[in-house]
């Protein structure tokens, strides 16, 4: 279970690596940039989903780093 926590966390800093790339670009926060993409108030721009499918990877791996470390102290 470890091994998987750490994968989860080399996944996690590589996404959040892409993430503050898009910040950086758009010179926008990304929980910012996550409401106005989820109200469309932003364009569907090729750069704009790339960034929000980003946002979603990592919410999502996240979510099972954390799940598997609860897990773990089970």
């Amino acid at each position: 279970m470890r091994s998987e926590i750490r994968i989860l966390a080399l996944g996690i800093e590589r996404t959040m690596e892409r993430v503050r790339a898009f910040e950086q670009q758009f010179n926008l926060p990304f929980t910012e940039f996550e409401s106005q993409f989820e109200a469309g108030t932003i364009d569907d721009d090729l750069d704009y989903i790339e960034w929000a499918g980003e946002i979603r990877t990592y919410r999502l791996l996240t979510a099972q780093q954390q799940a598997l470390a609860e897990a773990s102290l089970s």
